[in-house]
């Protein structure tokens, strides 16, 4: 339908608001079909759709493996984590992914809290100096007044 809209004089992003694509899609449309034809263009996109995609699930025992290096080393980080699971299982998972299945099972710290241990009704805030490498915590105390 793009290629006779084109024939026809239309113009290419009124084309793409047409059939809510993205201009830059369009054009690389036009020029694979003005390179192979459109037979060709069309025979192949149609083979691209029937291409299986991987699942982007993680399976049930991917998932025990995490929560048990988890639970082994410590409530190590994500990236650790990864490392553990590309050497002992060969299984390479992404660190979001990994923080994704950590989520189902645990309480992850928030972002804004990063930098905050909580011990309660005190509070420290700790701090390392990327030159020294040196760590610091200070503790506060933010206890609710009455």
């Amino acid at each position: 339908m793009a290629w006779e809209l084109y024939q026809q004089g239309v113009s290419k992003p009124a084309i793409a608001r047409r059939l809510n694509r993205h201009r830059d899609t369009i054009i690389e449309w036009f020029k694979a079909i003005e390179q192979v034809g459109l037979l060709a263009f069309v025979e192949s996109s149609q083979q691209a759709c029937k291409v299986p995609r991987p699942a982007r699930q993680v399976d049930a025992l991917t998932k025990m493996w995490i929560w048990q290096i988890r639970e082994r080393e410590h409530d190590c980080c994500g990236q650790k984590i990864a490392c553990f699971l590309e050497r002992e299982h060969g299984v390479p998972v992404s660190v979001p992914k990994i923080y994704e299945v950590l989520s189902e099972k645990y309480v992850i710290r928030s972002k804004w809290k990063k930098n905050k241990v909580d011990f309660g009704g005190l509070f420290a805030f700790t701090a390392v100096d990327i030159f020294s490498r040196e760590a610091d915590a200070k503790p506060m105390c933010f206890c609710a007044q009455s």
